[in-house]
C-alpha cells in the first residue's frame, strides 16, 4: 500500500485548528449578542402590551440611560457566567495531573521493571517513540477492566503527561499496530493537544453553566406560579404577582434556550478541532514510525471490535475526546473522525476489504496468546524475535527515523540478533553478564547506580570525594553496582550517556519524595565535587531534576514567556555560548551568530566576546527559554542548530552540545541531516 502524504495532512491540520479557536470564541460573542437582543426584545414586547403593571415596572427601559444599562447588564452578567465559570472548572482541572487522570478512568501504573511480556513490550514502544519525537518518556498506564481498544495522553505538560492503553489494545494489537497509536499519542503530546483538551473543557462548562442557569430560573419561575395559582385569595394580587412571574419565565425560557444553542455551537467546534487534531496525530504517528499500516490496521481492527465492546469506566464520557477512537457509536456529535476516512487518509489504497492478518489476530489475539503456543505455531527464530522483543529498539529498527537508529546499538540490538555483533562488543552488557544497561535502567533500584556512576569523575582524588558522598548514604550492593558500571559508562558518548538518563526518568518516578530528596542531594554532590559543572553535567541535571522536580511537587511546569522578544537577551547569551564552542576565532564565532540570528530576524541584538560568554550565563538563559512555549523553544533551537552547522560540519563537541540543548529544552535534534562519516550536512 502507497504511503500518504502526512506533511500535507500536518500543515492542512494545524491551519485548520488555528481558525477553528477563533471559531469558538465567536459562539462566544454569538450567546451574548443572542442573549442582549432577545431579551431586550422581550422587554419591549412586554412593555407594549395592555398592562399598566409591566409599563410601570419596565419604565426604566425606555430611556436612553436605561437601555444602555440593561445591555451592560445582560452582557456583563452573562460574560461572568462564561469566564468565571470556565476559570472555575479550569482551576479545578489544573490540579490534576496525566497519572491522576488515567488512575480515574480505572488506569493501573505499569511499573518500569515489569515482567508482564505484552506490558514489557508497551514500555520499550514508549521508549522508543519517546526518541523518535523528542517528548520525555511519559508514565505508562493499562486500563484492565476495559476489553474494547483505545488509548489515550493526558496531563497539563510533557513532563507530567501519561499514555494509558486498554486491556482490549493489549490483547488484538500486534506491536506494529500498538506502535501506531503509542506515536498517535505522542504527537498529542508533543503538539500540546492534551492542554488543549483540558482547556476546552473548561471553556464548554462556561457556556453550559449559561444554560443552567436559564434553567435553573425557569424551573424556579413555573413552580412559584404554580403555587401561586394555588395559594393565592385576591385576583389583584394574583393579577399583579402574574405579571413579575410571566416576564422571569419568558427571561429564563430564553436564556435556557440560547444556552442550549451555544452549547450546541460549542460541541460542534469542539468536534472539529478535535477531528482537526486527530487527523494531525495520525500523520505524526506515521512520520514518527514510517509506517503507515500499523496505525492503519489497528483502525481496522478498532472498526470490528468497539461496537460491541464500549469503554465501560462512567468517568470517561467527560473524556470523551482524549481517547485514540469514539468511546461511543458514531453519531453527528462524535469528536473523532469517521473511522473510515481516517483509514483512507493513512491507506488511500485500502478497499475496505479486511486483511487476512487482521482476521487472524481478531480470532486468535496476539495478546492472549502465550509463549508456548506461539512458538508451536511458528518455530521462526527471527518471527519470534520480532514477537517478543527483550530489549528497547529491538524491533522495526529500519523503520525508526535514523536518529533512532543511530542510538540502537547502545541500548543492546545487537543482543536479539546472533548476526550482529556479540554481546561481548556491546557496551551495555555488564561485566557479569547478569544484567544490562537497558535492564537495569528500568528498575527502580538500579537505575540510581546507573545515573550515579554516570556523573562519576575519571580523576581519582574527585572520584573518592565522590564516593565519601555515596557512601554516607547509599548501601553496599548498590556501591558494587556503581563501581561495576563506571567502566561500562564511561565508554558511551555524551549523547548515549543523555539519553540513558531520559531513559531513566520513569523508574525514577517510583521514589517516595523522601528517597528523592536524598537522591537529589547526591546528584547536587556528584556534579559538584571538582567545584564546577561542565556542559554534559549541566544537560543531565537539567533533565533529572527539571523533571523529577514537576514529578515530585517541588516546582510546577508552567508556561512564563508567550512572545521571543521577552527572550532575546537570553537567546542572545545562549547563542553566544553556542557560537563560541565550534569557533576557531572571533571572526568564525561572529558569523555563526548572526547566520542564526538571521532565522529568527534578529539581526539587531550584539554579539558577544570571548570573555563575556560562561557556562553560568549559558545555563540560566536556557532555564528561561525552557519557561516558554514550545513554537518559541522550536524557533530558537533551529536557530542553535544553524549556529554550529554555520560552517557545513558538525564536530562531536557541537553535538554534544546541540544534544544537551534539545534533551533540556524537550526537544530531538535530527541527526538524519547529518553526514556521520564525514560531519558534513546533507
Amino acid at each position: 500500500m502507497s504511503t500518504m502524504n502526512f506533511f500535507e495532512h500536518q500543515d492542512r491540520a494545524r491551519k485548520t485548528t488555528r481558525r477553528l479557536y477563533i471559531y469558538f470564541f465567536i459562539a462566544v460573542l454569538f450567546v451574548i449578542v443572542a442573549l442582549n437582543v432577545c431579551l431586550l426584545g422581550v422587554l419591549q414586547f412586554l412593555y407594549e402590551l395592555d398592562s399598566a403593571s409591566l409599563k410601570e415596572s419596565l419604565s426604566f427601559y425606555q430611556t436612553t440611560e436605561g437601555f444602555a444599562g440593561a445591555i451592560a447588564c445582560i452582557t456583563g452578567v452573562s460574560s461572568l457566567l462564561i469566564f468565571s465559570g470556565a476559570g472555575f472548572r479550569s482551576s479545578q482541572l489544573k490540579s490534576l495531573n496525566g497519572g491522576q487522570v488515567a488512575e480515574s478512568l480505572g488506569g493501573r501504573l505499569v511499573p518500569s521493571n515489569t515482567t508482564d511480556r505484552r506490558e514489557r513490550q508497551l514500555l520499550n514502544i514508549v521508549e522508543e517513540m519517546s526518541i523518535a519525537s523528542g517528548v520525555p518518556v511519559p508514565k505508562v498506564y493499562v486500563l484492565d477492566n476495559e476489553k474494547s481498544i483505545n488509548a489515550f495522553a493526558s496531563g497539563w505538560d510533557t513532563n507530567e503527561a501519561a499514555i494509558a492503553v486498554t486491556r482490549g489494545a493489549l490483547d488484538y494489537f500486534n506491536r506494529d499496530e500498538l506502535q501506531g497509536v503509542i506515536g498517535h499519542e505522542f504527537s498529542h503530546i508533543l503538539n500540546g493537544d492534551m492542554t488543549v483538551d483540558m482547556r476546552m473543557i473548561g471553556l464548554l462548562f462556561g457556556l453550559e453553566l449559561i444554560f443552567l442557569c436559564g434553567y435553573f430560573l425557569f424551573r424556579v419561575m413555573l413552580e412559584s406560579s404554580s403555587n401561586s395559582n394555588r395559594s393565592s385569595s385576591s385576583d389583584k394580587d394574583s393579577k399583579g404577582g402574574g405579571g413579575a412571574l410571566l416576564l422571569f419565565l419568558i427571561i429564563g425560557l430564553i436564556i435556557m434556550v440560547i444556552g442550549y444553542i451555544g452549547k450546541i455551537a460549542a460541541n460542534l467546534i469542539r468536534m472539529a478541532v478535535s477531528r482537526q487534531k486527530e487527523y494531525l496525530a495520525d500523520a505524526s504517528s506515521v512520520q514518527f514510525t514510517r509506517n503507515p499500516e500499523g496505525i492503519g490496521y489497528a483502525l481496522i481492527k478498532i472498526g470490528q471490535i468497539n461496537a460491541r465492546k464500549p469503554i465501560t469506566n462512567p468517568n470517561a464520557a467527560a473524556c470523551g475526546h482524549f481517547f485514540f477512537s469514539s468511546i461511543n457509536a458514531a453519531n453527528l456529535w462524535d469528536s473523532h473522525p469517521p473511522l473510515n476516512e481516517r483509514i483512507a487518509r493513512i491507506l488511500p489504497n485500502y478497499d475496505g476489504k479486511i486483511p487476512q492478518s487482521v482476521l487472524r489476530d481478531l480470532k486468535y489475539p496476539p495478546g492472549r496468546m502465550n509463549d508456548d503456543v506461539e512458538e508451536s505455531q511458528d518455530n521462526s527464530s527471527d518471527r519470534l524475535k520480532k514477537r517478543f522483543p527483550k530489549r528497547p529498539f529491538g524491533i522495526l529498527k529500519d523503520r525508526l527515523p535514523k536518529q533512532v537508529q543511530d542510538q540502537i546499538g547502545v541500548f543492546g540490538y545487537g543482543a536479539l540478533d546472533n548476526s550482529s555483533a556479540s554481546s561481548s562488543d556491546s557496551p551495555v552488557q555488564s561485566s557479569d553478564d547478569s544484567e544490562s544497561l537497558d535492564e537495569l535502567i528500568h528498575d527502580p533500584y538500579s537505575v540510581h547506580g546507573v545515573i550515579y556512576a554516570l556523573l562519576m569523575d575519571p580523576y581519582p582524588e574527585i572520584q573518592n570525594q565522590q564516593w565519601n558522598v555515596l557512601c554516607s548514604n547509599q548501601n553496599e550492593h548498590l556501591l558494587k553496582l556503581v563501581e561495576r558500571l563506571i567502566p561500562e559508562v564511561e565508554s558511551l558518548s555524551c549523547a548515549d550517556k543523555i539519553r540513558v538518563s531520559e531513559l531513566s526518568v520513569s523508574a525514577l518516578r517510583q521514589m517516595s519524595p523522601e528517597q528523592y530528596q536524598t537522591f537529589r542531594a547526591n546528584i547536587a554532590a556528584l556534579t559538584e565535587a571538582d567545584q564546577k559543572i561542565d556542559l554534559y553535567e549541566f544537560g543531565l541535571r537539567m533533565i533529572l531534576t527539571g523533571r523529577l522536580d514537576v514529578a515530585f511537587g517541588l516546582r510546577q511546569e508552567s508556561i512564563q514567556y508567550y512572545s521571543p522578544n521577552d527572550l532575546f537577551n537570553e537567546f542572545r547569551l545562549t547563542l553566544g555560548y553556542i557560537a563560541w564552542q565550534g569557533a576557531n576565532n572571533e571572526q568564525d564565532a561572529y558569523n555563526a551568530f548572526m547566520a542564526a540570528a538571521s532565522q529568527i530576524g534578529a539581526l539587531n541584538i550584539t554579539f558577544i566576546d570571548k570573555k563575556e560568554r560562561s557556562l553560568n550565563a549559558f545555563a540560566t538563559s536556557l532555564k528561561k527559554i525552557q519557561r516558554s512555549t514550545m513554537e518559541i523553544r522550536k524557533m530558537f533551537f533551529q536557530a542553535f542548530v544553524a549556529c554550529i552547522n554555520y560552517d557545513g560540519k558538525i564536530t562531536p563537541k557541537e553535538e554534544d552540545l546541540i544534544n544537551v540543548i534539545g534533551a533540556s529544552l524537550n526537544l530531538s535534534y535530527d541527526i538524519r541531516s547529518t553526514d556521520h562519516n564525514t560531519g558534513n550536512a546533507i
